[in-house]
């Protein structure tokens, strides 16, 4: 997941250099894109997915997370009342945990498969903070998971790019 999450910031930047490139020559062009590269200062989807391209390209940091998760809760007729006899977890991941109940009823486990995250991302030169976005085009989003924020970003940009064509580009 990581890794695809890469594979699509890189040329989801590179889009706005292509297209910085192809309007060059136009002035109404250039003050279209001019509007375009203001909003992506400006919008936190935006900004965000830029300066996480610019955080994987140019720094250490990460811009994903993922945790393996382990959760109890206590239902009715489960126990509340447990040891932890021995519990492993290898890179994060938990391997084994084994328990016993205390009290005679049933021990409740739940197990979450690897939960892929979007972090916050610290632009290198600076040292703004973009935090996971919450809005996108003045619309709160419902949630920030990885795959919706690639999906929304993908969408704009192919409504760039018709924009883009139906008023700009060279008519064969």
């Amino acid at each position: 997941a990581r890794s695809a999450w890469n594979d699509f910031l890189v040329p989801a930047h590179a889009f706005y250099e292509i297209m910085r490139k192809a309007v060059k020559d136009d002035p109404k062009a250039r003050q279209w894109f001019g509007g375009i590269d203001k909003l992506r200062k400006s919008d936190e989807l935006l900004a965000y997915m830029h300066h996480a391209r610019n955080s994987e390209e140019h720094s250490l940091e990460q811009t994903t997370d993922a945790r393996n998760c382990l959760s109890l809760g206590f239902p009715p007729g489960y126990s509340r009342a447990y040891s932890i006899n021995s519990f492993t977890a290898e890179n994060g991941k938990v391997i084994h945990c084994d328990m016993t109940s205390l009290d005679g009823l049933p021990l409740p486990e739940i197990w979450f498969p690897d939960q892929f995250t979007l972090v916050d991302v610290i632009d290198d030169r600076s040292g703004n903070t973009y935090r996971v976005p919450e809005t996108h085009l003045g619309k709160k989003l419902p949630d920030s998971e990885p795959v919706r924020i690639a999906a929304l970003m993908l969408k704009y940009l192919k409504t760039l790019l018709e924009e883009f064509e139906t008023k700009y580009a060279p008519k064969p």
